[in-house]
């Protein structure tokens, strides 16, 4: 598991100014499209159960479960010797036929 921080746009572009740090398999690119489904934290340090009650204060509740984002930006910091990736996410709307 690759651990980083997201930083949750709305769909606005308005930043919920907090960073957030979440476990995912393999760490996203822009461009790709990310869903928060799960209240369950997979690592020591996941912060995914904190994610959703995020969204769920901040961004409007579509008729699926789950936040649908977007990858917009990817910021790497290194510091002190320690090196940490961050993650913009935009949230998109659900998707209409």
């Amino acid at each position: 598991m690759k651990e980083f921080f997201v930083v949750i746009k709305n769909e606005n572009g308005d930043s919920i100014p907090e960073a957030i740090m979440v476990a995912m398999c393999e760490i996203p690119h822009i461009g790709d499209y990310v869903v928060i489904d799960d209240e369950n934290n997979i690592t020591k340090n996941d912060q995914t159960s904190y994610l959703n009650f995020v969204c769920l204060l901040h961004l409007p509740e579509g008729e699926t479960s789950g936040f649908r984002f977007k990858v917009v930006g990817r910021n790497f910091s290194r510091k002190n010797g320690e090196s940490s990736l961050c993650l913009e996410l935009q949230h998109e709307p659900e998707l209409t036929n």
